[in-house]
């Protein structure tokens, strides 16, 4: 590890058998810049690493099955993030204000996205919905203003994004819920949300 205690500055390694960050664990650290989560990790919790606003690379461990409220919000300097196959929930409010942040690949465990989870990104540019998400929270993608692609996987049985129409639509109620600067309104949509 090149993690400096005393100043807070540099490379976070962690040893041992953690498996949870607590409240705000690591939060204001603004002299972090990369942190490589051990495989025992399952649970980021609220604030974990709030405003670590210099942290451009987070590594995510295979063992990790919540990112909780507000883990990563105001890391303004992430760019992208995997989030792995083990992770079912994003919390409200995990990326918030990030605002480099190009890409975020989500697997197909991924079932609920709360509240705010990615509102502020104002850089990323794709967006992809897995098949197995069932929720997501009001304004959980607002204020993507640079979002050029957005769909949904085509087996989600909860979303669609029907004719390739670059937009999340709730199937059962036919309401566009999301859309983005390419986005077609298609046939059938009855409702477009106010978030």
């Amino acid at each position: 590890s090149s993690w400096d205690a005393e100043t807070g500055f540099g490379v976070m390694l962690f040893d041992g058998n953690i498996t949870k960050l607590g409240s705000e664990a690591f939060s204001w650290r603004s002299a972090l810049t990369s942190v490589i989560i051990p495989e025992v990790v399952t649970t980021l919790d609220t604030g974990a690493f709030f405003q670590c606003v210099n942290m451009s690379s987070v590594h995510l461990p295979s063992t990790l099955t919540t990112i909780g409220y507000e883990a990563f919000c105001n890391c303004t300097s992430l760019t992208d993030i995997i989030i792995l196959d083990s992770v079912v929930s994003i919390g409200e409010r995990a990326f918030e204000y990030n605002y480099e942040l190009l890409s975020v690949v989500m697997p197909n465990t991924i079932r609920s996205i709360k509240e705010f989870a990615f509102n502020g990104c104002i850089n990323l540019k794709s967006l992809t919905i897995s098949s197995e998400v069932s929720e997501i929270g009001d304004y959980a993608f607002m204020g993507l203003s640079s979002l050029e692609h957005l769909a949904v996987d085509c087996h989600n049985k909860t979303f669609d994004s029907r004719g390739d129409c670059n937009a999340i639509i709730r199937t059962m109620t036919n309401t566009l819920l999301v859309g983005c600067k390419a986005t077609v309104i298609p046939d059938g949509v009855e409702v477009i949300a106010s978030n």
